[in-house]
């Protein structure tokens, strides 16, 4: 049986890992199931998989405030999992006011692996879950990249 990080190494590699990252990521695959009507089967086995994996790590979390961007089902772009009261506060009011000029997501009628969403937790709360473009997902990762703990090696040049 595998350890709770060899489980998130599994599905993403990050400079750090903690252990709300097992809990975050499960509920946020979940979600993401949910949410979306045409799953390719391959990518539900898969997330489901992951989930079966991971449920038994899933523990109250340690870090208050957390923030991940996952695109498709379960690719996991951005990670910060320590997030200050004060930071999180100014973060989510940018973010509002970035995201109510943006164009919504009928995210029932797009692609999953289209679709790429923040999430915030605040204790075991998603506070805030926005659904955004791919354009707006590479001026967000940009203006964050300072406080990522994923490393994504397509992006390097």
């Amino acid at each position: 049986m595998k350890d709770w990080r060899s489980l998130l190494i599994q599905n993403f590699e990050a400079k750090e890992y903690s252990i709300d990252m097992v809990r975050d990521y499960t509920e946020i695959i979940c979600q993401r199931l949910s949410n979306f009507n045409n799953i390719d089967q391959f990518e539900k086995s898969r997330a489901e998989k992951t989930i079966k994996e991971m449920a038994s790590y899933c523990k109250a979390p340690v870090n208050k405030n957390r923030m991940y961007i996952v695109s498709g089902i379960q690719f996991m772009s951005f990670a910060w999992t320590d997030i200050y009261d004060n930071s999180i506060k100014l973060l989510k009011e940018k973010l509002n006011s970035e995201l109510c000029m943006c164009e919504v997501l009928p995210i029932d009628k797009i692609e999953p692996n289209l679709i790429s969403s923040i999430y915030i937790f605040e204790n075991d709360q998603i506070v805030l879950c926005e659904h955004i473009y791919p354009y707006h997902l590479a001026v967000t990762l940009d203006s964050l990249k300072d406080h990522n703990l994923i490393i994504n090696h397509q992006f390097k040049v």
